[in-house]
């Protein structure tokens, strides 16, 4: 299975938390790290005032189940210190699941394609640099046609 990921980070060493990320989900065994997007410093998203992000997508390959890949991301999150207290808050360490192959599922943990992912230009800019022509579940259109119609204006700087 093909599925992709946003990984993100504005505590502490942004850096050297979204690197241990993905040397925990490599290291895990079960997931295959394949193309990388670049770094970005996008700006927060939502109303909670906080610092820069950086962010980026990664594609990764598992057999696990989607359930089973979000309980492996939200245990990575808890080791690096994820505190879950305020919605949309800063954090250490933010993995989320973009989309899981053609997967569409919902649950009360877990939406898969994620929600509001077509409407993330933070999301969407990073995405377009590794998959431009991925069709993304429900929306039918490719990453780079929902990036040019993405109504989100927040600032994406390309970092490296």
């Amino acid at each position: 299975m093909i599925a992709f990921l946003s990984i993100g980070s504005n505590l502490g060493n942004r850096w050297h938390n979204v690197d241990a990320a993905l040397v925990q989900l490599q290291g895990d065994g079960r997931i295959e790290i394949g193309d990388l997007s670049a770094v970005y410093e996008t700006a927060p998203f939502g109303d909670v005032p906080q610092g820069p992000f950086l962010n980026l997508v990664a594609a990764i390959k598992t057999e696990l189940p989607a359930a089973e890949s979000l309980k492996t991301v939200l245990a990575i999150e808890e080791r690096l210190g994820r505190i879950r207290d305020v919605r949309w808050g800063p954090r250490v360490i933010d993995i989320d699941i973009l989309t899981y192959g053609t997967l569409i599922f919902r649950s009360p943990n877990l939406m898969l394609p994620h929600p509001g992912v077509c409407e993330r230009r933070f999301v969407l800019t990073p995405w377009c640099e590794i998959a431009p022509n991925y069709i993304v579940p429900v929306a039918q259109q490719t990453v780079s046609q929902l990036l040019k119609i993405c109504p989100d204006d927040g600032v994406v700087t390309r970092l490296g």
